[in-house]
């Protein structure tokens, strides 16, 4: 569900040392492969696992933009033994020629010189994925051997590399092969030297393929998995279209998926001469569901962070919505409905192909293409205007959807205006619970969101005053994924009292400048009732206050199950695994003793103090979301009013339960 990394002891930052002698000779050149070997992170982020991914994807890039070009309709990615990789298509095949400006093999040139590609040639891809023309040489330079099989006009040739592109056998013609035998396979293995060692995440990778095969409809993308001898397919008739119906199968939908498509020209921003390819495709449907869910795309590149291709999705939806609302007499002026009028119990997927993407940065997370804007907020308008002439019917289940929306968020700007109880005197109402720290400067505060009273005053007893703040909780939250009127929510004392504390509001009205704590730790008992109280908490800062998770201040505190002492030594054991490993070891000294801690409010202050809460000592885990479909998805059903996904869910993982307080 969520992603939780460990911050530890040692984590604080610290002075530089200062550098040696700066001379003529320390001045480095650095050219090709070996830049990239020397510097990895400039070219992939990082040297972890995700890095280890992103090799995956660069050349996975490379066979989707034959799929875009209309050359492929068939990719297979295979994960052998020993991290091995290999991902193969049905398209033309890389030219095996002699390139005419490094006169060498285009298969050397490829794979060993920097932005060299036939993505920089228009009449070779209208639009591509791979725009950097790094990714292959890349994944070669970083890689303790790579082989490239290319068919191509009825021959099939071969080329190795070895130890970081080096070339270990010189591009060969194998075999004459059918001529209607084309494409090209990459094999490669990571170079270990240079990456952390990790396994593969094989539900990351099935997730990309899938996510591939609804954005390219009628196309097949195929997960060979030989290290569990499994074999995936992934295939849609109807594409995005289908992403949506699946993405609602626990949400009530009001209405029939709407895909819209239009293909065009935009004029170049930088020469307004040249027309760039544009492709729009949108799918959509309005849901009786809170939270809208929508993924944006360009060229089949997730765009996480958005970008002009979906504001400007957005914004054709707000006029057409708007122009209706007013012919339909729901509002007195346009500006009545607001864009987050529009996107409650939203689902869509807006992919763009585009022959010019340019994005914030080499991760391509924001699109920032100004030349597009009209376009896609005109077509989108138009098409979607369309429809709702079509189809009278959902045309007023979703004007009233978006009008209900509306009216509940003029209640509660209503209730803001009237009753400022939530900002002024509620502060003083919840001051009692609340145990504020005295400085004043963000960066280096924290909100310990504590299980109960008990634990609440052992942990006030315990903090640091000067930077750690306490907030204890009583009881269970509500279960917010339930509810949709937001106001009784927000009227809930628990709720108001940590909407309060953490200071930035919440929903469309979230200010990150106004947020009072740079880390929320939630600080739970290890049983039963103490993971559903953290996930009660999660659930409501996800719907409610998501900035949060995404910018990273959310905290799991991870408190010891077990003490471990002598009369003269005693040791904290954070699960089970690290008492059977103490145990092993230690176990048979009859002088040793262990009592499990049965909730925080057994620790005294000192003991709290020192395992949870000094940062020299303790261990806390950031929240993070990798996936935010696979999360809300998730949110639905283990959360939400249906009762089936639940069922299904726990009936797939009652063997995996472990720590039941029975």
């Amino acid at each position: 569900m969520f992603k939780f990394f460990s911050e530890s002891a040692g984590n604080d930052p610290k002075d530089f040392g200062k550098g040696g002698n700066y001379t003529d000779s320390s001045i480095k050149v650095l050219e090709g492969l070996e830049a990239v070997r020397e510097r990895p992170g400039m070219y992939i982020g990082s040297t972890d696992s995700k890095g280890l991914h992103h090799l995956i994807w660069e050349v996975l890039d490379n066979s989707v933009d034959e799929v875009l070009a209309g050359h492929a309709d068939e990719v297979v990615l295979t994960l052998k033994p020993n991290h091995v990789i290999s991902i193969s298509d049905n398209g033309r095949g890389i030219p095996t020629g002699i390139n005419p400006q490094t006169n060498i093999s285009n298969l050397i040139t490829v794979f060993t010189i920097l932005h060299a590609g036939g993505k920089f040639d228009n009449n070779s891809y209208k639009t591509s994925g791979g725009l950097h023309g790094v990714g292959s040489t890349c994944v070669n330079a970083l890689s303790e051997f790579m082989e490239i099989t290319v068919c191509r006009n009825g021959e099939e040739h071969f080329v190795s590399f070895k130890n970081g592109g080096k070339i270990d056998k010189e591009p060969t013609l194998v075999s004459q092969v059918p001529a209607e035998r084309t494409g090209t396979k990459v094999t490669w293995k990571p170079d270990f030297s240079i990456f952390d060692k990790s396994d593969y995440d094989v539900e990351l990778i099935e997730t990309r393929l899938e996510r591939l095969a609804y954005l390219n409809k009628g196309k097949r993308f195929v997960f060979d998995n030989q290290i569990s001898n499994e074999v995936k397919e992934f295939f849609f008739k109807e594409g995005i279209s289908d992403w949506v119906t699946n993405l609602n199968h626990s949400r009530k939908a009001i209405n029939d998926v709407i895909f819209l498509k239009e293909d065009g020209t935009v004029k170049n921003r930088r020469t307004p001469d040249v027309q760039n390819s544009i492709s729009i495709s949108c799918a959509f449907q309005y849901t009786l569901g809170d939270a809208p869910i929508v993924y944006s795309f360009c060229n089949n590149i997730y765009t996480a962070s958005g970008g002009t291709h979906l504001e400007s999705f957005k914004d054709g939806l707000l006029s057409c919505i708007r122009e209706r609302s007013l012919e339909a007499k729901l509002i007195k002026e346009s500006v009545d409905i607001l864009k987050s009028d529009i996107l409650a119990g939203l689902t869509a997927i807006v992919s763009l192909n585009y022959s010019n993407p340019e994005y914030s940065g080499q991760t391509k997370e924001v699109l920032s293409n100004i030349e597009i804007k009209s376009f896609i907020r005109e077509k989108v308008e138009e098409l979607f205007g369309r429809f709702l002439e079509e189809n009278t019917d959902q045309c007023k289940a979703i004007l009233q959807r978006v009008d209900q929306e509306r009216n509940l968020r003029l209640k509660v700007e209503m209730a803001r205006q009237t009753d400022r109880k939530l900002a002024l005197e509620g502060f003083m109402s919840f001051a009692g619970k609340l145990a504020d720290c005295t400085t004043k400067s963000v960066d280096f505060s924290e909100l310990y969101v504590v299980e109960g009273d008990s634990a609440g005053g052992s942990a006030k007893s315990a903090r640091n005053r000067e930077y750690q703040a306490i907030l204890p909780i009583k009881g269970k939250l509500l279960n917010v994924w339930k509810k949709t009127n937001t106001s009784s929510i927000v009227e809930n004392e628990e709720i108001k009292s940590l909407i309060s504390s953490i200071g930035c509001a919440y929903g469309d009205k979230f200010d990150r400048e106004k947020l009072r704590y740079n880390k929320i730790i939630i600080m739970t008992d290890a049983d039963v009732d103490g993971s559903h109280i953290r996930i009660l908490l999660l659930t409501f800062i996800y719907r409610f206050m998501r900035p949060l998770i995404e910018e990273g201040h959310v905290y799991i505190a991870q408190p010891p199950l077990y003490r471990a002492f002598t009369n003269k030594e005693v040791v904290y054991l954070f699960d089970d695994k690290k008492k059977d490993e103490f145990m092993a070891d230690k176990g048979k000294s009859k002088s040793w003793e262990i009592s499990r801690f049965k909730g925080l409010g057994e620790m005294s202050p000192e003991q709290l103090w020192q395992t949870t809460m000094n940062p020299e000592e303790r261990i806390i885990c950031k929240v993070t979301v990798e996936d935010m479909e696979q999360v809300t998805g998730i949110f639905d059903d283990l959360m939400g009013k249906k009762v089936h996904p639940r069922t299904e869910f726990i009936l797939a993982n009652y063997s995996n339960i472990r720590n039941l307080d029975i």
